[in-house]
Order: structure tokens, then C-alpha cells, then sequence
């Protein structure tokens, strides 16, 4: 699915209604007979209230389709920020440890201010304090 010009049909739900947006055993069936009541709830309670309207009124669809888009972007990013700032803090300790405080500045001057434990500021400002010595 490319999220930059389509998006999930329970995202035209609105967010107060969220119970609505989750897959899960609401939608599950395991027969002909549960797939017809599963299908016709989401006909009544998503596609004919929320997703039709959103559908004719391609200024809105596109507004959710950008929304949406941004959600993810910002997941991912705080995923791939959270691997590496994960990587500099293993290396950052490693040369902590051993007292290799300009390898321990350079991992963390890798992270963001925003992003550090005040304890690793703190260990920071140690650590340039020893180099001063």
C-alpha cells in the first residue's frame, strides 16, 4: 500500500471512535455464516457512515491520506532513532567503562540533547570534565 495516496479504510473512522479503528475478533469470522454478520457490520458501522461520505469528498480524503502518511513517517523515524540512539548508547557505555571519555563524547554528541537520559548528560559533562584534567 503506498501511504502517500491511500490509506486504510477504518482511518476514515474518526479518532473519538477509535474502538472502530482496531481489527481484532469484531471483524474475525471463521464461516460463511460469521463472515456475513462480520462484513455487514463493517458496512453499517464503518463504509456507510465514515468512508462513504470521506470518498465523495476527495479534499477530506486527501487530508487523511496526508495525516496518515505523517503518523507513519513520524513511527518510523522514532523507530530508526531509537535503533541507532540504541547502537551510540552500547558503544557510548563500552567506552565509558573503559575510560575513553572523547570516544564516549563522540557517541553521545551523536544524540540529540532531547533524546538523553538526564543521567547521560550528566555522565556527559563528567566525561569533559576528565578530558579537562
Amino acid at each position: 500500500m503506498d501511504r502517500n495516496r491511500q490509506v486504510n479504510i477504518l482511518f476514515t473512522v474518526p479518532e473519538q471512535f477509535s474502538e472502530l479503528r482496531v481489527y481484532g475478533p469484531r471483524w474475525q469470522y471463521a464461516n460463511e455464516s460469521e463472515m456475513r454478520v462480520s462484513m455487514t457490520r463493517v458496512r453499517d458501522e464503518v463504509f456507510l457512515p465514515y468512508a462513504v461520505p470521506v470518498l465523495l469528498d476527495g479534499q477530506q480524503l486527501v487530508e487523511i491520506v496526508r495525516r496518515r502518511s505523517e503518523q507513519v513517517n513520524a513511527e518510523w523515524r522514532k523507530q530508526i532513532n531509537d535503533h541507532n540512539d540504541s547502537i551510540y548508547r552500547t558503544k557510548a557505555s563500552e567506552a565509558f567503562r573503559e575510560k575513553r571519555f572523547t570516544d564516549f563524547i563522540v557517541q553521545m554528541s551523536l544524540i540529540p540533547d532531547e533524546r538523553k537520559t538526564a543521567l547521560e548528560i550528566k555522565k556527559v559533562a563528567f566525561a569533559r570534565k576528565q578530558l579537562r584534567k
